[in-house]
């Protein structure tokens, strides 16, 4: 049970009905509220305390007030004259919370500290939406950027430059290297950012530990090296503080292995070199590991352009090659119509080619004369190299082989298809020193070949060797271009995927192009992207699918087995299959690969034919090469979706957090407002009675009576700051021309009581011929009254105040300078700060209340100006305005110089 606050502490004790509504009030209450007593202890707490602090009322009631707070709280003001004092801590626990402090001391009626009351405002989400909210934009930003100087580049050296440079602006290290490494793991150096005094460029560092980093798949910090090759430049010979090593690896590379070659999965290197003290943050880390990304998907990008121009020069050389061949007929063709020239021309019996087989055993007949030759050719005829036969021998020998009398020369047999054979030639056909083949002649007269026959017609055989050489030349460049034409057409499909994955800004469009340019080029029938439901456990076909949609089970079917067990599978005869799921009657085989993004199955490439083993491993390969583009491509697209999802919310939480800023003003504005009346009322009759007017008072009640006319006063004059700083935020100022100099020279002159009674001098220098002021007269006394009554409240007897107004390059330069205490350096940025006070002690010896300055900041602002402050503890304070001059008013005017003012 949490003690109620002590009754003695707000009221009398006869109003219990009041106190009872106050407690009740203070324990609904959202703020954390606790009483201290004046040794910090704590007295009491509100349920919102225990809840904000998570300490349970025993822990807290009765206790030292939590440790986080003493040293704030040792700075409270505890002196009668002190209001309270406010800032925001930070409260380190598991999870960091940042508080909104408020602490107002409590006192007596003889003026002496007896309580501190402290109200605690949880701010810890609007610090971190403002955090995050920072992060993303400035993430966004930064790769915008980054990809701006990518896509602009016209060479790869050029966009690797522009991202070293724009990686050297966020990070401020001092040298950066780029390297891309080839399938050997050489390096070559793409570009590289060092001081202009930095000595030649050293020698490309090795990548130490390789496999084991490439394993790790994380980015290198090493900090304080011992030694670094090549450092130096614009740090003498001082070693880094920081070397970070960034590996590129391919962005379809599969997560490392120990037995992945490192040439599969490493790019290049990105090194940074930082020889300042630095230290970075995760987010820096992390934001470096996308821009990695990023360069190596460029990376990949060039070497798939580099490939493909090289596929394209091939594929124009095979097409000139096809067209130098062209004139040579089909090789049977060829050798067919030779052997009838030869036959005809020189009037043999009959001529014949044999070819040697592929495995060098025998000489095959490939075409033949006559009706001979027809019979051995359908009888597949053929002749053992090394054998009893002339053709054998030939092919054996590599030499003629002439017989001129069957009947009398070495018993040779003759051929039983040739009978009538005298004389038979077998010329070998010869190639770069190999037989390929024999021109076999017959003739049915004896003695009908010579010396000069074999001569001449050797001639003719090595003429057919080449025909026959070119003619399988033909033939194999032919094989060779269809497959490089299909290779080329695979190239060019791959890289319109790639294409479609740059430019598509969105998932959909991503797919329809993608299944469009591979379903039209290569897979006709039925093709198309089928993306996994985890929800309902199916295999859904995409709205671009060329084919019968349908959805499916995981595990049934082949796009579901694929879908499950993320393993690629070619049919060739799907009614073979026993898990096939016949949707398309006319389908015979069938080919679906996974669509993997970090290992996980998102979906299948899918491929039909209506023929019967129409895929084969290329057409796998080249499915898998375009899964893992268009993986790459989707993981892009989603991560783009998710951080500008992320940024609209963050955007709306920041248009909600300014709608409540919004409201607060203008709560403050009407209890402003509401408070002004009865504030006058009271200060009237309090100042009435302590001036004694309606009669002397009885000494027990002046000095409360005073003290209630100068308290009514100061909140009187609160109420009129406040009025005045939220009119000048919201530019709400009676504008009109009027004299600001007679203006500051009448406030000088009252303002001369008060230095005289203070033994300062107080000097005034308002340049003559003026312009007039285009101005809100009532606040820019404001802004005089406010610094010329700090100026005098701050500066000690015997000391000097200054104020000067003069028009320098079409502008009011108001001065105020004074000889006081002066304001320490690492004050200077806050003075401006509401409710901000240098000093406590200052407060309680001079009051105040921290929106003086604020306030002039706000007027001058308004008006379109400037303020400034310089200052030195012990010497004094400048404070300088400069605003602006309506054109209208220097029509007619002759400005003087700087040093005619300053004379």
């Amino acid at each position: 049970m949490i003690p109620k606050f002590p009754k003695n502490l707000f009221a009398k004790p006869d109003h219990k009905t009041h106190i009872l509504a106050r407690d009740m009030m203070i324990e609904s209450m959202n703020d954390g509220i606790m009483v201290l007593d004046k040794e910090g202890l704590v007295l009491d707490a509100n349920r919102a305390t225990l809840i904000l602090t998570g300490l349970s009322g025993e822990e807290l009631i009765g206790k030292p007030a939590p440790a986080e707070f003493r040293s704030f709280i040792a700075r409270t003001p505890s002196d009668p004259e002190a209001t309270r004092a406010r800032l925001e801590i930070k409260w380190d626990k598991p999870v960091p919370r940042y508080f909104d402090l408020s602490i107002s001391p409590i006192h007596d009626k003889n003026g002496h500290l007896v309580r501190r009351l402290i109200v605690l405002r949880d701010i810890t989400k609007q610090k971190q939406i403002e955090k995050a909210l920072r992060l993303y934009n400035n993430r966004l930003n930064i790769l915008r950027e980054i990809d701006l100087g990518i896509l602009k580049a016209t060479s790869l050296e050029e966009a690797a430059l522009n991202t070293l440079h724009q990686l050297q602006k966020i990070l401020a290290c001092q040298e950066l290297t780029l390297i891309e490494y080839d399938k050997q793991l050489a390096p070559v150096l793409l570009a590289e950012l060092r001081p202009e005094t930095a000595s030649r460029r050293r020698n490309l560092p090795a990548y130490e530990n390789l496999e084991m980093d490439l394993t790790r798949g994380k980015i290198l910090v090493q900090r304080n090296p011992p030694t670094y090759p090549g450092s130096g430049g614009d740090f003498g010979t001082a070693s880094p503080s920081l070397i970070v090593r960034a590996p590129l690896r391919a962005p379809s590379a599969p997560r490392p292995q120990y037995d992945s070659p490192a040439s599969n999965l490493l790019m290049g290197l990105l090194t940074l070199v930082f020889y300042e003290i630095t230290e970075l943050t995760d987010a820096d880390l992390d934001l470096l590991g996308e821009i990695t990304h990023e360069l190596a998907a460029t990376l990949q990008n060039h070497r798939l352009q580099q490939q493909t121009r090289r596929h394209a020069v091939q594929l124009q050389v095979a097409s000139e090659i096809a067209r130098d061949i062209a004139s040579t007929r089909e090789l049977n063709d060829l050798i067919s119509r030779a052997v009838n020239l030869v036959r005809d021309r020189f009037g043999y019996a009959h001529a014949g080619i044999y070819l040697v087989d592929e495995k060098g055993q025998f000489a095959v007949l490939q075409a033949a004369t006559g009706e001979a030759g027809e019979k051995m050719l359908s009888h597949g005829h053929k002749l053992k190299i090394g054998g009893s036969s002339f053709v054998g021998q030939a092919v054996e020998t590599g030499r003629p082989q002439i017989v001129n009398d069957f009947e009398h020369e070495n018993g040779q047999r003759k051929n039983p298809y040739l009978p009538a054979t005298c004389s038979e030639l077998a010329l070998p056909l010869i190639l770069a020193e190999k037989v390929i083949g024999v021109l076999d002649i017959h003739s049915d007269r004896s003695a009908s070949f010579d010396t000069d026959d074999a001569v001449t017609l050797q001639i003719i055989a090595d003429q057919l060797a080449i025909a026959v050489d070119n003619a399988r030349l033909n033939q194999m460049a032919a094989l060779r271009l269809e497959e490089t034409i299909r290779q080329m057409g695979e190239l060019a499909v791959l890289y319109a995927v790639a294409q479609a994955g740059a430019e598509a800004t969105t998932e959909d469009e991503l797919v329809e192009r993608v299944t469009k340019v591979i379903g039209e080029t290569f897979y006709p029938d039925n093709f198309g992207v089928l993306f996994v439901d985890e929800t309902e456990k199916n295999v859904v076909t995409h709205p671009s699918y060329r084919g019968v949609h349908s959805t499916n089970r995981l595990g049934k079917g082949i796009t579901g087995r694929v879908a499950a067990d993320g393993k690629p599978r070619l049919v060739a005869d799907v009614a073979m299959s026993s898990g096939y799921l016949r949707l398309d009657q006319e389908t015979r085989s069938e080919l679906c690969v996974p669509l993997k993004i970090d290992e996980k199955v998102i979906g299948v490439i899918n491929a039909e034919s209506k023929k019967v083993n129409a895929f084969s491993l290329s057409d796998e390969r080249l499915l898998a090469t375009a899964s893992e583009l268009l993986a790459v491509a989707i993981q892009k697209i989603r991560l783009h979706t998710n951080l500008q999802a992320h940024a609209r919310d963050l955007a709306l939480a920041l248009e909600k957090q300014k709608e409540l800023d919004r409201l607060k003003s203008q709560f403050i504005q009407n209890v402003s407002h509401e408070l002004r009346t009865p504030l006058a009322i009271i200060r009237g009759y309090a100042e009435i009675l302590d001036s004694g007017d309606l009669g002397e008072l009885d000494i027990a009640y002046k000095d409360p009576v005073s003290t209630i006319a100068r308290r009514a006063a100061m909140l009187s004059n609160l109420v009129d700051d406040l009025i005045a700083i939220l009119e000048a935020e919201e530019r709400n100022l009676k504008m009109k021309d009027f004299d600001l100099g007679a203006q500051v020279q009448t406030m000088m002159d009252e303002f001369q009581i008060s230095a005289q009674k203070a033994e300062i001098t107080l000097q005034t220098h308002i340049a003559p011929h003026l312009p007039l002021f285009h101005g809100d007269a009532d606040h820019m006394r404001r802004v005089v009254d406010n610094l010329v009554g700090n100026a005098l409240k701050f500066t000690p007897k015997a000391g000097q105040v200054s104020v000067s107004l003069a028009l320098v390059d079409e502008h009011f330069i108001l001065q105020i300078r004074d000889t006081g205490i002066g304001i320490p350096e690492d004050e200077l940025q806050k003075i401006f700060d509401r409710f901000y006070q240098v000093d406590g002690s200052m407060s309680r010896r001079f009051g105040g209340t921290g929106l003086g300055l604020s306030l002039v900041h706000e007027i001058v602002t308004a008006h379109h100006g400037m303020i400034g402050v310089e200052s030195k503890v012990g010497e004094g304070t400048t404070f300088t305005i400069k605003i602006p001059v309506e054109r209208p008013a220097l029509q007619s005017l002759v400005i003087p110089s700087l040093e005619e003012v300053m004379e």
